[in-house]
């Protein structure tokens, strides 16, 4: 890292302040105290994770939506906060290496069976414990002097646009909208994380002749237990339509399934079938390597990124589908969605004709737009973004997986932008250890 000592000393004042209290937020900040006490850091840092949720890892445990609690995780566990571990410094890998995987289930004396057992992959909501784990034994006051203070804000949201920039100060400000009552916090550098809002559909979606809501976005399906009780009431002929044809359908489909065994469920989706995915050595390998991934063409990559990233199925979840006797898979297009007196009509095109289906409940999987977090931004933030703005951010993150604003030293960073360019590993859980190296490494803190 290239950095000098900081002069920050007002408490509102951090180097760095990361929204999303998640796997890429725990990573850095597992980084930062294995750097603790190394040539690395110069003078004291200061660093504030920021969270609307009560809890780290909110989006992973299942109480907030995005995941269902049971479902497998896709990544291996190993490929934790610290992976690959590939340090120059032995002390900075050991230390590292106190924040994996394996040492949370050492802690918990569970390490030997989880070995015995096959290393088997960790339902999401344990992978949500083990990232409590890193962010209960990161946060606090430095450890040694020079040393990091990381600050912890869970359950505090800013407010929409309340994330402003100011380029004469060169400093970032956050307007908080609870618990700190419209209190600022400001910061030299910015992280955003987080998976943004669910796509949906883009046509008029309904009530029912009874009011009642019968359209629901990935979040919805895991979190709406009125409807929920509603729905089991009628389950024995009760139709379930999924739109859709990546993980987040699949595993839609398995809640189903597990909701409501009596229903019949339907797939939807433009693919002409359902694909899983290989997790072979040389898929991982692709996406686990950033320089082999910069020798591929654009249109390799974007077609990487469908098949193994967005459109494929884990083999595991792939496996409990194929048992599912009530579920069916229908390629084509949802054109319409109408009203009826308890239920919707989804209207299907498919290859020379049109379908309908009568449903109780339409799940919208459709993926997340990264892009909403941006939403947090004003406009005078955005205004300082390079030509294009949002839209084209993309193409201007640098290895550091951030941009300058303005000309001036201060940077946004945003992982989530940079698959295309980098590699999906430096977005995903594949190489938290890599993302965090780069991050900080381009930071002038």
């Amino acid at each position: 890292m290239r950095r000098a000592k900081s002069d920050a000393r007002d408490d509102r004042i951090c180097d760095l302040v990361i929204v999303g209290a998640g796997a890429k937020a725990a990573a850095v900040c597992a980084r930062l105290r294995a750097l603790e006490g190394s040539e690395e850091i110069v003078g004291n840092l200061s660093v504030l994770v920021v969270d609307r949720e009560n809890c780290w890892a909110g989006n992973w445990s299942g109480a907030h939506g995005h995941t269902r609690p049971r479902a497998l995780l896709a990544t291996p566990p190993d490929r934790d906060v610290g992976f690959p571990y590939e340090e120059k410094q032995e002390q900075v890998r050991n230390q590292l290496l106190s924040f994996s995987w394996r040492a949370f289930l050492a802690e918990q004396k569970r390490l030997r069976s989880w070995v015995q057992k096959g290393q088997q992959h960790p339902a999401v909501e344990e992978w949500a414990a083990y990232l409590a784990w890193v962010g209960g034994r990161v946060s606090g006051r430095p450890r040694v002097t020079p040393g990091v203070d990381i600050e912890v804000a869970l359950g505090h949201t800013v407010r929409a646009r309340g994330i402003d920039f100011d380029l004469q100060a060169a400093r970032w400000s956050l307007d908080f909208r609870a618990p700190y009552n419209g209190q600022k916090r400001y910061a030299k550098h910015l992280m955003l994380t987080g998976p943004g809002r669910p796509r949906t559909l883009n046509i008029s979606v309904p009530q029912s002749g009874t009011g009642m809501k019968h359209v629901w976005d990935s979040r919805d399906m895991y979190t709406r237990s009125a409807d929920v009780s509603r729905l089991r009431s009628k389950a024995s002929d009760a139709n379930i339509v999924i739109v859709g044809g990546g993980g987040a359908a699949a595993e839609a489909a398995l809640h189903s399934a597990e909701s409501w065994p009596e229903a019949r469920i339907t797939i939807v989706s433009t693919s002409p079938t359902l694909w899983t995915r290989g997790n072979s050595p040389y898929e991982w390998e692709l996406s686990a390597n950033p320089r082999l991934w910069a020798t591929l063409a654009a249109e390799q990559r974007r077609t990487y990124l469908e098949r193994f990233s967005m459109g494929a199925i884990a083999p595991l979840v792939m496996e409990r589908l194929s048992q599912l006797a009530n579920l069916s898979y229908e390629t084509g297009d949802v054109t319409t969605i109408s009203p009826m007196s308890d239920r919707v009509r989804v209207t299907i095109r498919v290859p020379w004709k049109t379908k309908t289906i009568d449903a109780d409940v339409v799940f919208q999987c459709l993926g997340y737009d990264g892009t909403a977090v941006f939403e947090l931004l004003s406009a005078r933030a955005k205004a300082a973004l390079p030509t294009g703005g949002v839209t084209d951010l993309p193409k201007h993150l640098d290895a550091g997986l951030g941009v300058k604003l303005a000309g001036v030293s201060n940077r946004l960073i945003w992982p989530g932008g940079a698959a295309e360019r980098y590699g999906p590993g430096l977005t995903d859980l594949t190489l938290l250890g890599e993302m965090s190296r780069r991050t900080l490494n381009h930071l002038q803190i």
